[in-house]
């Protein structure tokens, strides 16, 4: 018996003008269950006020004292990456995995500058995956606001709750996600003060210029899919192998089928499991002619990158039961542009 599960992720989008700066809430666009509307979010202030940086000792021996070091220094340590990845932010994705950790690192001019990792309770110093929410906001403080110069980030309760932001030093951030069930760190990212501007993964009110975005043909967005396509592919079966879940193997038949309805959503500017044309997720694995006995979808768009993508679905109850499903043994992720589609299949 064919059973079909169906989940999508959306935020609205707001965009809002003051005096002196624009507002403009870039925050990824979530989707809740096909049953309920999509609701604005609300930008939360508060006069909380954040450490200015963390220890530096600290600094010195943790994973952040690989910002702005060579990418020869890393692969003196590290060796060659297991794939190197595009992204649209000016740098590319120097990949590491094994199945129990995954880090990734963001190299631009030859130099450091995002790292991001994930894995099962793998420490990357000082941030141990699996550590408690309590523990992290004993040790940095989280605040809604963080602010350098003439930019400001305001972060809503939601943001504090499941990715906060901290100042590690004059030029680097780090973005902590959250298993907001467990209440469990699960991955983390650091960034510098441009790429954090590049971004924009809160509201910001700034003034002044933001770092320039570089324009990028078909061919580019292409390669640059393939990239991201693969890491939530990677990051997928860590957090499946977190939870005891059996791994998924690659398919790229279903891949394809994914793709098609990433690209429809995006040239056709919706965002749904059905197309307007006509179609759920049923029709496009039949058009396909791939047979299974279970599949499922999650679909999500206007998020930063595949990272970014697997911590929403992970937050959301219904997301999480797809990414979790023990009875789902193969996968195919298809990204366009900033849509993507999660397809599971039970063969």
């Amino acid at each position: 018996m064919k059973k079909i599960s169906m989940i999508c992720l959306f935020f609205v989008v707001i965009i809002g003008i003051t005096y002196f700066f624009e507002n403009v809430d870039r925050t990824e666009r979530l989707a809740f269950n096909l049953s309920h509307r999509a609701t604005s979010k609300q930008m939360e202030l508060s006069t909380k006020i954040s450490p200015k940086y963390v220890d530096k000792n600290e600094q010195r021996n943790s994973i952040s004292k690989w910002m702005d070091r060579s990418s020869e220094s890393l692969t003196d340590v590290y060796g060659e990456p297991n794939q190197v990845a595009s992204t649209p932010y000016g740098y590319d994705w120097w990949i590491y995995t094994d199945k129990h950790a995954f880090i990734q690192f963001g190299i631009k001019n030859n130099r450091i500058v995002t790292v991001y990792g994930t894995g099962i309770k793998a420490k990357f110093d000082p941030f141990l995956i699996g550590t408690t929410y309590q523990e992290m906001d004993k040790r940095y403080t989280f605040t809604e606001n963080v602010s350098f110069q003439a930019y400001h980030f305001n972060l809503t309760k939601k943001d504090v709750q499941q990715r906060p932001l901290v100042r590690l030093s004059e030029d680097v951030f780090a973005q902590l996600y959250f298993d907001a069930f467990q209440g469990k760190l699960s991955s983390f990212r650091l960034v510098t003060k441009e790429i954090l501007l590049t971004h924009q993964p809160y509201h910001l009110n700034y003034w002044g210029k933001l770092p320039k975005k570089e324009r990028l043909s078909e061919g580019q967005w292409k390669q640059i899919a393939l990239g991201v396509e693969r890491q939530i592919f990677y990051i997928t079966n860590i957090i499946r192998q977190r939870f005891g879940k059996p791994e998924l193997s690659w398919n790229e038949q279903v891949k394809q089928v994914a793709l098609s309805h990433s690209k429809d959503m995006a040239n056709n500017q919706y965002f749904s499991h059905y197309s307007p044309s006509g179609g759920g997720l049923e029709d496009r694995l039949n058009h396909g002619k791939i047979a299974y006995e279970l599949a499922g979808e999650n679909i999500a768009a206007q998020y930063v990158d595949g990272p970014a993508v697997l911590a929403g679905w992970l937050n959301s109850k219904s997301h999480r039961r797809a990414l979790l499903n023990e009875n789902y043994t193969e996968l195919g992720v298809g990204v366009y542009h900033k849509h993507y589609t999660q397809n599971f299949l039970k063969p």
